[in-house]
C-alpha cells in the first residue's frame, strides 16, 4: 500500500474503533438455501473510513491525487484507434475469423473503453471537467452505443448516495427472508437518523441491480 509499508492491524483497530476490516468480511452461510430477496447490508459505507485509514498510515498517497496525463494518450493509441482500425480491417474476414477477432480483441477493447469512460466521469484524464466530458464522447464513439453523458450523472449520483444517511432501512426491504415482517426493527423515532448509512439507496442508486437483472445473471 504505497511506499510507507503496511498499516498494523492494531493501528487500524484504534482508528476505526473495535471494527477492523477482518470483521467486515462476509461469512459464508452455514446452510445454503434459496433466497427470495437480496442480502441487504446496512453497515456503514466503507469508503470514508477506508480513506482515513489509508491517509493515516500512508500520507504520501496525496502525491498521487489528481488526473493522470498519460491516460488520454494510452486510451487514444491503444483503444480508440485500434478499435476503429479493426472495424474496417475485418470487413472481409470469414465469419469464424471475424467472430474470433470481435470476441477476443473487440470485446476486450470495448471493456477497457468502459473503464476509461468511468475514469473520465471522475475527471481523471484532464484537469478541466469540460475536457473530460468531451473526451468521454470520443472514447464512447467506438463502442457504438452513446451512453457516456447519462452514465456520468448516474455514476456520480451512485457515489453521492453511498454516503447519505437514510431514515431507516426501506420498509419494503426484507433483510430476513425467513420472516414475514419486512422491517423487523422499525424506527420508533423517525426523526432520528439511522446510525448506519446505507451503501446504496434502492430506487435511486442505479448500481443496485433490479430483481430481473439478478435472475438473469447470478454471480
Amino acid at each position: 500500500m504505497g511506499k510507507g509499508g503496511s498499516a498494523s492491524a492494531k493501528g487500524v483497530d484504534q482508528l476505526n474503533g473495535s471494527a477492523s476490516w477482518a470483521a467486515r468480511a462476509i461469512k459464508p452461510a452455514e446452510k445454503l438455501e434459496a433466497r427470495e430477496d437480496f442480502i441487504w447490508d446496512t453497515t456503514d459505507e466503507p469508503h470514508a473510513s477506508r480513506r482515513k485509514e489509508i491517509m493515516k498510515a500512508h500520507p504520501e498517497v496525496k502525491q498521487l491525487f489528481g488526473h493522470e496525463w498519460r491516460s488520454k494518450y494510452l486510451c487514444t493509441f491503444l483503444l480508440i484507434i485500434p478499435q476503429i482500425f479493426l472495424s474496417v480491417y475485418t470487413v472481409d474476414f470469414s465469419w469464424p475469423t471475424y467472430l474470433f477477432v470481435a470476441y477476443v480483441f473487440g470485446a476486450t477493447i470495448t471493456q477497457a473503453l468502459f473503464l476509461a469512460i468511468h475514469e473520465l466521469a471522475h475527471n481523471l484524464f484532464f484537469q478541466s471537467t469540460q475536457a473530460n466530458r468531451l473526451f468521454a464522447m470520443v472514447a464512447n464513439w467506438p463502442i457504438g452505443i452513446p451512453y457516456c453523458v447519462p452514465f456520468r450523472g448516474y455514476h456520480l449520483e451512485h457515489h453521492k448516495w453511498q454516503v447519505t444517511r437514510t431514515p431507516y432501512p426501506n420498509p419494503n426491504r426484507n433483510p430476513n427472508p425467513n420472516t414475514s415482517n419486512p422491517n423487523p426493527n422499525p424506527n420508533p423515532n423517525p426523526s432520528n437518523p439511522d446510525p448506519n448509512p446505507d451503501q446504496g439507496v434502492d430506487g435511486i442508486d442505479t448500481d443496485i441491480p433490479s430483481r430481473a437483472e439478478v435472475r438473469v445473471r447470478v454471480s
